[in-house]
């Protein structure tokens, strides 16, 4: 038997989903005919020698991961590591949220979850095992000699911002050997915490491991049910003549820009912004910078404002000097937003729709071209942010390193915005994490309030919206849902969005940790509304609004879509009849099964669903000026 400890961490009636209860576990040898983990057989000792990749790199080996972009606001699908080095599928991701103060910006993260967003198993909470894994292209090393002295050096970290590793879980580092074994060359087991990046350096020097079709492996073993158990890995370097005392080089990198360019949120509609710019654009920013020499250097930076849409340059944040001290990890310099600082305020185009403003830090370090050829250690010297105008509002910055979640039936979560100035709702973006339960298909409700009744318990709530919908999970990490609500609802001023759990099941919410808007968060689970004050973070749940100005429309006006549709129960084909624009037919499990969309409002004929599955069918029927939800039986016989 084995025992897998996980603690709880409890915040009024909220908890933050990072860890689990105490309970026995019995380890299972895993094997390809047991695992039916969604990455590529490549993980489990196969090394591609049956003519599927004959790539073979040369030295000096190196991936800091800056390589793969610089990560901003929208990160989608989170970046894989460079499959031009490494086996693709293995799990891991790049990204520069999760990590505190690494070597260089972005990080290769490793937890219990596999490339497409889901846990390697969702049947078995308290499953632990092998789960993603970090293995190399091929590495030519067959005309070296062990006096060649050729060494693997890298980074590491345990927890940074997601779950701590427990004793009995580990990150390992393994090299193929010329008889294509794997071989344990480095074993860290988890249990406290790292909050500094550690280094190792291990020699390749055995005549075992110099041959043509050498690799290295990262194993991460800890649990399988969700993103729990976490590591992180940057800066790999292998080369020859190196020595177990390399630990300097000449590169200053940037790691993290720390703050965003709005003062209270990361995302917010234009309208919204242009109401009130100044009032919104925050004071400044600051890059942190990281110094890999034991000497101290000089360096300048400046920070650019770009609208990224157009590609235009819209003014200079910064332009200057500083000094970093040797090995100094989280050096922060600044750039002051125009409307306050001593330069010329940058003038932004207010008269567009949509803005993305890309902010751009530049380090000019002076580093050589020829220090290690062909390595460029200018890739790691620009980072970017990006902050998107345009119909939400977000407080989150796009990653989840946690979840948010509370365990009550009929619990609510709600969560403040402010508009300043009048618009209409329309959708809702919500990310659910796929952690230890598999609530697929389950439902809940979404909310919206005007204003909530803390002193009566929310008896005297003032409910504009609850509309019963689908638990959906996204197809990738930190993928929003976005959700249609049954009508467009005016709004002004302050508002609350949110969601009420029907079960005992939690509802398990992103909650991203680089940004805090916990002072905005209010939970009710057992007749009284409590507002947060413990939880230091955002929750990825965001307010979506119409282009047009609905709000100027007097409410009776707002519900003018009344659609018909039949045959229902259909046999396969039906028609809807009334003033539809758009109309979008999901299954229970929330996947969308088909759309169609219409230049004006009109009746749609004959629109058919042969080759799914009878049972019950969701249409969101769409005009200007409304949304409905229509339930469609498909049945055969």
């Amino acid at each position: 038997m084995h025992m897998h400890q996980k603690a709880i961490l409890w915040a009024t009636f909220l908890w933050l989903i990072i860890t689990e209860a105490h309970g026995q576990l019995q380890l299972i040898p895993i094997s390809p005919q047991q695992n039916r983990y969604l990455y590529d057989a490549a993980y489990f000792g196969r090394t591609e020698e049956n003519g599927e990749d004959t790539t073979r790199l040369a030295l000096p080996f190196f991936d800091d991961f800056s390589t793969n972009g610089k990560l901003g606001f929208h990160k989608g699908r989170p970046d894989e590591p460079d499959t031009s080095r490494w086996v693709r599928n293995g799990g891991t991701f790049v990204n520069n949220t999760i990590a505190i103060n690494p070597p260089s910006f972005n990080v290769a993260t490793f937890d219990g979850i596999a490339t497409n967003g889901r846990p390697y198993d969702f049947a078995n909470p308290f499953a632990v095992g092998i789960t993603d894994q970090l293995t190399s292209k091929r590495i030519d090393l067959d005309t070296l000699r062990p006096q060649d002295n050729v060494f693997l050096s890298f980074f590491w970290q345990a927890e940074g911002l997601s779950e701590r590793p427990d004793a009995e879980d580990y990150l390992a580092v393994d090299f193929l050997d010329r008889n294509n074994n794997w071989v344990r060359r480095w074993q860290q087991n988890g249990g406290t915490a790292s909050s500094d990046f550690r280094y190792v350096i291990l020699p390749i020097n055995t005549s075992n491991f110099l041959h043509k079709n050498f690799r290295i492996r990262f194993v991460r073993y800890g649990r399988q049910s969700g993103a729990f158990d976490t590591w992180h890995v940057d800066y790999i370097y292998i080369n020859k003549n190196r020595s177990a005392s390399d630990s300097s080089l000449l590169d200053i990198a940037a790691n993290g820009i720390k703050g965003r360019f709005l003062k209270r949120y990361s995302a917010m509609p234009m309208r919204q912004f242009i109401q009130n710019p100044q009032a919104e654009i925050a004071d400044s920013l600051f890059l942190s910078v990281s110094n890999l020499d034991r000497r101290f250097n000089v360096f300048s930076y400046d920070a650019v404002l770009k609208d990224k849409i157009s590609g235009r340059d819209l003014g200079l944040l910064a332009d200057t000097t500083a000094i970093i001290g040797e090995f100094r990890r989280n050096l922060l310099v600044g750039a002051v937003n125009r409307g306050v600082g001593k330069r010329p305020p940058v003038v932004l185009p207010l008269n567009q729709r949509q803005l993305i403003l890309e902010t751009t830090f530049r380090l000019n370090t002076g580093e050589r071209d020829d220090l290690v050829p062909p390595i460029n250690f200018r890739n790691n010297d620009t980072l970017c942010q990006l902050t998107v105008l345009d119909d939400f509002y977000a407080y989150d910055d796009g990653s989840a390193e946690f979840a948010v979640s509370f365990n009550q039936r009929f619990g609510k979560l709600a969560y403040r915005y402010e508009l300043n100035t009048q618009a209409a709702i329309s959708h809702i973006d919500i990310y659910f994490v796929p952690i230890l339960t598999n609530l697929q298909g389950e439902t809940y409700n979404l909310r919206i309030w005007k204003q909530l009744d803390e002193e009566g318990g929310g008896a005297r709530d003032s409910i504009l919206l609850v509309q019963n919908t689908f638990v959906s999970y996204s197809d990738s990490l930190n993928k929003f849902i976005r959700i249609p609500l049954s009508r467009r609802i005016p709004l002004q001023g302050a508002f609350f969005i949110g969601v009420e759990q029907l079960s005992d099941k939690p509802l398990a919410l992103g909650f991203d940790r680089n940004t805090d808007s916990g002072s905005e968060i209010w939970v009710n689970v057992a007749n009284k509304w409590e507002r947060n004050t413990r939880l230091r973070g955002s929750i990825m749940l965001r307010p979506v609004f119409a282009e047009d100005l609905v709000t100027s429309l007097p409410e009776n006006q707002l519900n003018t879509l009344n659609p018909i549709v039949y045959p229902n129960p259909s046999a396969g084909t039906f028609t809807i009849k009334g003033n539809v624009r758009q109309v979008a037919v999901y299954d229970l499990q929330g996947r969308l099964i088909l759309q169609k969309t219409s230049e004006r409002a009109e009746n749609f004929q004959n629109i058919s669903l042969e080759g799914y599955p009878d049972g019950i069918y969701l249409l969101y029927l769409v005009n200007e000026q409304d949304i409905k939800i229509v339930k469609l039986a498909l049945r055969r016989q």
